[in-house]
């Protein structure tokens, strides 16, 4: 059997029939939306009117009352004993100087003398056998450096130098006769020639150091050197946790030279110097405490030291290095206030305006000047409850 249904198709309506029913409709009223706008303000005002009569209400006014106490400085001295510790640093200072000293520079010419023995004899020549030469009709005469023995029919080189120093004796190749064996056979048979020029001579004058640049630099490179070496201590030992004092520094050279000779022909030179410098320190917070703990047994009752108000200066009167102790004057200035009752002061305020407040705590010796601050901004009493009043110390 075949159910037959019916089957509807639903369309939205035309946009004439919307527009129509749109019309039909009655419209609202301008004057009852005009009357709402107008009541808004009211009610905002209203609102905040409650919020200020309810914060009136429960938030509970509190006081600060700062103080500045009494202050009076203390200046103290006494003995002091720290427990020392031995600190050393070493320097090596090397600095230039000027060389000052005159002097004439002289060097013979040298060079190779070829020496020709055509006796029947052997020949013997000694250290020091004078050769001669005429450059044009000058005589230069120059001297063996070392004692030869020539073979009869045969030469030797040997090694000889000026007679005296001098460029003129820079010559070029010669022939050289021996004076020494003038009279004898052997005078014409034993002679000498150079192939090479002769070289090296030189007279002139030249800078050198001298004994009295060595004494000046000596003076000068000492006392940096201790300079620097006290300096290099100073710097390695830090000054916000030790005490240096300059008298208990011990400085010493342990080594000085210069790298230069007296005669030596230079123009400057260098000398050098090591220091040791060593000292007795003693840790800062050392003298803090004890110089806190000496004023705390020094200060009346009642009266309070001002934290960071210490000012320490040391003198030495002894140190020994070996032992490490020393002893030392040391003068101590603190700041102290009048300590006051917080709740005595907090007591005799309360219920007080702010302008009694201040002639209230006139009565209080150890109160200078105060000020105060009442919130909320409408309160301008002092709180009854003592625990909403807060006191600030002013040390300033």
């Amino acid at each position: 059997m075949v159910n037959k249904r019916k089957i509807f198709d639903i369309t939205p309506p035309s946009p004439k029939i919307v527009k129509a029913a749109k019309e039909s409709l009655p419209k609202k009223s301008s004057g009852a939306r005009k009357k709402f706008r107008f009541k808004k303000p009211i009610f905002m005002t209203a609102g905040v009117l409650l919020v200020g009569v309810l914060c009136f209400i429960f938030i509970k006014p509190q006081a600060e009352i700062e103080i500045w106490p009494v202050k009076e400085t203390m200046e103290l001295t006494t003995q002091f004993s720290p427990v020392g510790e031995l600190m050393t640093q070493t320097q090596l200072t090397s600095q230039d100087f000027a060389a000052t000293g005159k002097a004439v520079k002289a060097e013979k010419a040298e060079g190779v003398v070829r020496i020709y023995n055509n006796y029947s004899l052997p020949q013997t020549l000694v250290q020091n056998t004078r050769l001669w030469c005429f450059e044009g009709d000058t005589l230069k005469e120059f001297k063996t450096k070392e004692k030869v023995v020539i073979p009869s029919q045969a030469q030797l080189d040997v090694p000889v130098a000026a007679s005296s120093a001098g460029a003129e004796y820079n010559i070029g190749p010669c022939t050289f006769s021996i004076p020494g064996l003038k009279g004898s056979p052997r005078y014409t048979s034993v002679y000498g020639k150079s192939s090479l020029p002769m070289s090296g001579g030189i007279k002139t004058e030249a800078t050198v150091v001298n004994q009295e640049d060595l004494h000046k630099a000596e003076r000068v490179i000492t006392e940096k050197a201790l300079a620097d070496s006290k300096s290099a201590l100073k710097n390695f030992i830090s000054p916000e946790d030790y005490v240096l004092l300059e008298d208990a520094i011990e400085a010493n050279v342990i080594e000085a030279k210069p790298l230069a000779g007296v005669g030596q022909a230079v123009d400057n030179f260098t000398f050098q110097a090591k220091a040791e410098a060593k000292a007795l320190v003693f840790k800062k917070v050392e003298s803090v405490d004890f110089a806190k703990a000496y004023v705390q047994s020094k200060i009346t009752r009642g009266k309070e030291l001002v934290a960071g108000s210490l000012v320490l200066s040391y003198t030495l009167k002894s140190v020994d290095l070996v032992k490490r102790e020393m002893v030392l004057d040391l003068r101590i200035s603190a700041v102290v206030y009048s300590a006051f009752n917080e709740t005595l002061v907090k007591e005799d305020v309360k219920n007080f305006g702010m302008n009694d407040v201040v002639s209230a705590l006139n009565k209080f010796p150890e109160i200078s000047r105060a000020q105060v601050r009442i919130w909320p901004f409408w309160s301008r009493i002092v709180p009854d409850d003592i625990s909403r009043i807060k006191i600030k110390l002013r040390l300033d």
